[in-house]
């Protein structure tokens, strides 16, 4: 199946101003929403999609946090309109830091949602940074009455990075108390059950493991996403199996190569932090590539050995004025069938943060485009994520935050329509679909139910863990012939 022509839509707002010095680039302007509660302030300041459709209408939603007011909280919002199905409201400060889709917990059919807070609460309320997931199911407003919490799946383990899917939370508390360890917690159901507890020890005192916690897809091919997991102290990102199962705390540096499947190591003094994600396969050889931002912007290949190559890195430029802040996958918006990337710069125009985002080819890693907000302290770019396919025209759909903009200042997001998702069935990347791709899908086909290597994860075409029947009906939908 050919994509339309890529045309460049200059889809911008009276807030946003926007260019295309490079060529054309797919990108729309869906919508954009502000806080629709007039408690909570720094709307946007965290965004996850939801990996799923809550309220049934067949469109994936996504969850906005806000933690810049006296109540903090987070939004489940409909893919197809913004508008909120469930608010949550605390007094707790700093709740809504992190928020992140957490699959169906309660086995009900709909997927349920997470929220952290990384700051001890206020009085009379005590304890360490904590987390609580939600029901998807729930509508409406709810507000935490000062000193109590619940009353969904209250769960006290960490909540400073937090990440999940496919029925997990990943949660972290990098202080961990204020001992020398780092502790991140894998997660499942609603008691919850601890399913993996790991730590790093750091003698120096100051455990800063699971600084970040990130979903970043199927790494190794078993069908369950795998986390990233940051230390920048030791300028170092840990990538571990979404399955992996402890009996009680482990330190991460024991674990076997089937749970620790990827040690990095950044180029100092620019640390890898909290904002990692999986932009796509850009070098073309199966396996997919990862993007970390801390100010600097350093983008590594995960060989098919294991190992991961450094393939970019831009160090920041006029210090916080051009730190980078967030960084997304944008689908291919220049139409060269390689998936691209969004680097959101929140501080740009610093002492008057209104910040701009900034797309890059995946082919080349050139700019493509540029957009500036011109509201004052905005931050537009704080935060993005990649929510999926809204509109099923098999383009992504990204979700960009403001959250100190919009018309009553309390924050905005945007959501924009932009480039294909290049899980097109070119397997050999020489953009087109025909009978060499079909060789390497005949390789790769196992049936039903059975797994398959990580070489073979490409062409797993519906993402389910297999290559089957159901992957060969996708592979003939996007057949082309020899181009």
């Amino acid at each position: 199946m050919m994509r339309p022509s890529t045309t460049c839509v200059h889809a911008v707002t009276l807030a946003l101003a926007g260019s295309c010095p490079a060529g054309e680039i797919l990108l729309d302007l869906n919508y954009r929403i502000d806080s629709p509660d007039p408690d909570l302030y720094g709307f946007g300041y965290s965004l996850a999609g939801l990996g799923g459709d809550a309220d049934g209408d067949g469109v994936p939603d996504f969850v906005v946090g806000a933690w810049a007011g006296v109540q903090n909280g987070g939004v489940l919002a409909s893919g197809t309109d913004g508008r909120p199905l469930a608010t949550i409201k605390s007094w707790s400060r700093f709740y809504g830091f992190t928020v992140t889709g957490a699959g169906d917990l309660d086995g009900d059919g709909v997927p349920d949602w997470a929220m952290a807070s990384f700051y001890p609460q206020q009085p009379p309320m005590s304890g360490d940074s904590s987390c609580w997931a939600y029901s998807g199911a729930f509508r409406g407003v709810y507000e935490y009455p000062p000193g109590e919490f619940g009353p969904e799946f209250y769960w006290h383990l960490g909540g400073y990075g937090l990440a999940g899917g496919q029925g997990r939370v990943v949660a972290s508390d990098p202080s961990d108390d204020n001992t020398p360890a780092g502790t991140v917690y894998f997660m499942t159901g609603t008691e919850p059950t601890i399913r993996a507890e790991i730590f790093h020890h750091d003698p120096a005192g100051y455990g800063d493991f699971g600084w970040g916690v990130n979903n970043v897809g199927d790494f190794d091919g078993d069908g369950i996403d795998d986390y990233a997991i940051t230390q920048p102290r030791f300028n170092r990102l840990f990538l571990v199996s979404g399955a992996i199962a402890t009996a009680g705390p482990v330190h991460v540096e024991t674990l076997g190569p089937q749970d620790l499947l990827l040690v990095l190591t950044g180029i100092p003094p620019q640390y890898i932090d909290r904002d990692v994600a999986n932009v796509g396969d850009l070098t073309g050889d199966g396996t997919p590539d990862l993007a970390g931002v801390a100010g600097a912007v350093s983008i590594y290949d995960l060989e098919r050995d294991a190992q991961g190559r450094l393939v970019w890195h831009v160090h920041a430029q006029l210090a916080f004025a051009e730190a980078a802040w967030s960084v997304v996958t944008v689908g291919d918006v220049d139409g060269d069938w390689v998936p691209d990337f969004a680097i959101g710069y929140a501080s740009a125009g610093y002492p008057i943060p209104v910040g701009a985002v900034r797309f890059f080819s995946g082919a080349t890693l050139a700019e493509l485009r540029r957009l500036d907000a011109q509201d004052p302290t905005a931050y537009f770019g704080m935060s993005m994520a990649a929510i999926g396919d809204l509109e099923g025209d098999g383009r992504m759909n990204v979700t960009v935050s403001a959250p100190g903009m919009g018309p009553t200042g309390r924050g905005e997001v945007f959501i924009y329509n932009a480039g294909w998702i290049t899980r097109e069935a070119d397997f050999d990347f020489d953009h087109d679909v025909d009978l060499a791709d079909f060789v390497i899908f005949q390789r790769c086909f196992t049936g039903s139910n059975n797994g398959f290597g990580r070489p073979c994860r490409i062409c797993d075409l519906d993402n389910d863990g297999d290559v089957d029947l159901a992957d060969f009906i996708i592979f003939q939908q996007r057949f082309t012939g020899s181009l």
